[in-house]
Order: C-alpha cells, then structure tokens, then sequence
C-alpha cells in the first residue's frame, strides 16, 4: 500500500496460501515467476484459465523466480550441510544460503540484483502515481524472494 511520507509504490506481495481478494480493476500490471506454483497462485488468485485472460497486464519474468538451488535442488538444509562437511567445506561455519549461496546455482547478491531489476520497474511505473489514485501492481513471488523485496518496498 502507498505510503506518500516515504513515497513507497504501492504494490502487493501474494503467494500460495491464504489472503484477501484483490479488485482487478485496481490492477496496473501483473508480474508473475515462470514457476509452476506462482503460475497456479496466479490462476487461483485471479480465477482464470490462464494469463491471456489479463492480455497485456501479465508479465512472466524470471527476475521474480524462485532461488535457483543448483545442485542443492530437492536436497534439505541438513543434507546440503552433510554434503559440503563431506568435501572439506565450510570447516569454519555451517553452510548458509544468505552466505554461501548456492552452488551450480545463485548467489544472494544474483538473486537481489534481478529483484532490484524488477523492483526499479514497479517504481518507475508507480512514480506519477504514488498518492494511490491509479491502479496497483501485483506480484506473484516465492517465499525467499519477498524476503529480500520487502526492505526495499
């Protein structure tokens, strides 16, 4: 929601679960992760077949997605650390995703680069309209992603 003290663009962060109906008429664009879960949110959320329903208003982007694991995909928190005491890693400190990253996969400082990408994006499209008074953007993201948006929101 728009806060005009500390000209914040209004924007709404869902993902599966539970949560309040959204007016599509208040929509100015709709950006959604390529994944299969933010694509069902999406379908679900907005009660459609599919994102041609909204025509233009609908971007699937990759800068929204989900963390890319690497080859820690499927694994655990338990078996990744398992994994790297095994090869010598991480003799110092157990492994941490905000730290250390991913392997095969992103870093933390990859994945808050392309949110700051989108992120600049929803700003430049909500700047003329910051007192509220147009339409809203929605996000469709992945739990780990909205955690690194939402200090910057």
């Amino acid at each position: 929601m728009s806060n005009l003290d500390s000209m914040t663009p209004r924007v709404f962060l869902a993902r599966h679960g539970t949560g309040k109906l959204i007016d599509p008429t208040r929509i100015a664009r709709i950006w959604v992760s390529p994944r299969k879960r933010a694509q069902q949110t999406f379908r679900l959320l907005f009660d459609v077949d599919g994102r041609d329903d909204y025509g233009n208003l609908v971007e699937v982007s990759e800068d929204i997605a989900e963390w890319d694991y690497g080859d820690y995909e499927g694994l655990r928190v338990g078996e990744v650390r398992s994994s790297r005491k095994e090869r010598g890693l991480d003799r110092d400190q157990d492994w941490n995703i905000w730290r250390h990253g991913y392997e095969g996969g992103e870093s933390a400082q990859q994945v808050t680069e392309r949110l700051d990408r989108l992120i600049s994006k929803i700003r430049d499209l909500q700047r003329p309209f910051m007192d509220g008074s147009e339409p809203a953007d929605v996000v469709l993201a992945h739990s780990r992603c909205s955690r690194f948006s939402q200090p910057k929101l």
